[in-house]
Order: C-alpha cells, then structure tokens, then sequence
C-alpha cells in the first residue's frame, strides 16, 4: 500500500510541475501574441496614415499635372493665334509653330516637375515610420516641427 501512495504522490508532483510549466508556456505565449498584436496594431496606423498622406499628396501631383497640361495648351493656342502662323502656309510657320508647341510645353513640363518635387519632398516628411530605438511611431521631421513647442516645457 505505501508503495501505491509513493508512486501516486510521485506522479502527482510530475503532474503538477508539467502542469506549471503548461501554464508557464501559455503565460509566455499569451504576452508573444500582446507584443504581436500591439506591433501590428502600430503598423497598422502606420499604414493608414501613409497611404492617407500618400493619396492627399497624390492627388495635388495628379492636379499638377492637369493644371500643367491645361496651361500649356492654353499657352501654345495664345502663341499660335498672336504669330498667326496658324494656317500653316509657309515652312517658317510650321517651324514656328513647333518651336512653340516645344518651348510651351516644356516650359510647362519643367516647371510642373519642380513643383512636384517639392510636393514629393513635403510628404516624405509627413509619412511615418517605426523607431528602431524606442519601438514607438516616429512621426516624422514635420510633426517634431509643428510640437516642438511640447519638448521645451519638459
């Protein structure tokens, strides 16, 4: 009999410690999917405000675009009706008509790339990112701007 109650309370003790240890590795997985969740949820917002910033942004570029291709037909109409090279009779007015369309238009063109370079430039420093150091959204160079006023009262 001494010997069934030994090898019970035994078995008993490898019960529980393997039972410990189950609740050890839920305890330990249960924190994995936390920190895994949370992170996502980061990325996540992240995301989102990328691609809100990138569609914002993207849009001024497409209206660039327009507005440019707008402007240079409007410009070249000008041009041709002013030099009355519109009928096209001789070989200089054809020439003349081309420079202008050219010139015009790559007026136009040049002028549309600056201006979405700098719309390219200021959302770059709107988008955010994951900070290596600390884990948390770094919000970019153009919200520090904007609180800076916040880390001078600290």
């Amino acid at each position: 009999m001494k010997m069934g109650t030994a090898m019970a309370a035994s078995a008993a003790k490898r019960h529980k410690a393997k039972m410990n240890e189950a609740v050890k590795e839920t305890k330990k997985q249960a924190n994995l999917f936390g920190t895994v969740m949370s992170k996502s949820w980061q990325g996540s917002k992240i995301l989102m405000h990328n691609g809100l910033i990138c569609l914002v942004y993207g849009l001024a570029m497409f209206l660039v675009c327009y507005a440019a291709v707008q402007l240079a037909m409007v410009v070249v109409a000008l041009l041709l009706g002013a030099t009355g090279v519109a009928a096209m009779e001789l070989v200089t007015d054809v020439l003349t008509a081309y420079t202008i369309i050219a010139m015009s238009c790559g007026f136009c063109l040049f002028a549309s790339f600056a201006v979405i370079k700098m719309l390219a430039r200021a959302a770059k420093r709107r988008l955010w990112r994951t900070d290596r150091a600390t884990g948390g959204i770094d919000r970019g160079p153009a919200w520090r701007e904007r609180h800076e006023f916040d880390k001078k009262e600290d």
